[in-house]
């Protein structure tokens, strides 16, 4: 059901059509079969919040209820939560022809204290490991490596910025290094604190 492709690597923005697995929280895009049971806001490791609304079977995000604006990348940013082996917020731009530009270096994963802190779908459920929402339905990518590798690192103001970060370079090139071209990444030791 949910597919984020074939791991980028060496790659800080990622081009992403509407129908992965990222919901755009600007938009009214919705991941039908929910479950109700689903948390009404969710938060990243950063504290970041934003609301989240499960009705009918279908789950949105609410913009407006973040706690914070996501960093200037372009000229429509808004976040994005997306759903892989690790459930993550990142910023994202919005192309006029509706596709979305995931800014890698600002992904971060959902944080929670147990399963009901994390996003819960009829056939993708997350439980809470290690103070993050992961499901092993899918393997380790080079985005959830590299979510959980910043996990600690502040946001910066802008993508620009981001990208020129000691520490952002420093933990993108762990991530990096532990994704082989095939198979499944690795979460290195240094990205589990």
């Amino acid at each position: 059901m949910i597919d984020r492709g074939p791991p980028v690597i060496g790659q800080t923005d990622r081009v992403i059509r509407r129908v992965v697995p990222l919901l755009a929280l600007a938009s009214l895009l919705a991941l039908p079969g929910c479950f109700t049971e689903s948390p009404a806001a969710l938060a990243d490791t950063q504290g970041v919040l934003v609301g989240w609304t499960c009705e009918h079977g279908d789950c949105e995000v609410e913009p407006r209820t973040a706690t914070v604006d996501p960093p200037a990348c372009g000229e429509r940013d808004q976040w994005v939560v997306g759903a892989g082996a690790i459930a993550i917020l990142c910023a994202a731009t919005e192309s006029d022809g509706g596709e979305l530009t995931v800014h890698e270096a600002t992904c971060r994963p959902l944080a929670c204290d147990d399963e009901l802190d994390c996003p819960q779908w009829e056939d993708l459920v997350y439980g809470c490991d290690g103070g993050v929402c992961t499901t092993d339905r899918f393997d380790l990518d080079v985005l959830d490596v590299r979510a959980a590798c910043l996990r600690g690192v502040p946001r910066a103001p802008t993508c620009a910025l981001q990208d020129e970060d000691p520490a952002t370079i420093d933990r993108s090139a762990l991530a990096t290094n532990a994704c082989p071209g095939e198979g499944p990444c690795e979460l290195p030791e240094a990205c589990l604190e």
